[in-house]
């Protein structure tokens, strides 16, 4: 799992989406707090939502 800042989400969008499409996890955090976690739509984990 990778981890990422808002400022890194904000300012290196093209690298989180490579890492996203390469399978990793992206966890997000504001001020050392996990905030998010980002992960590719093609992911088996999106089976547990409903996606609308």
């Amino acid at each position: 799992m990778e981890t990422a800042t808002l400022r890194q989400l904000r300012n290196e969008t093209s690298l989180l989406a490579e890492w996203i499409e390469a399978g990793e996890t992206v966890l997000v955090a504001k001020r050392s707090k996990p905030l998010s976690r980002l992960i590719s739509a093609a992911s088996q984990q999106l089976d547990e939502w409903p996606i609308r």
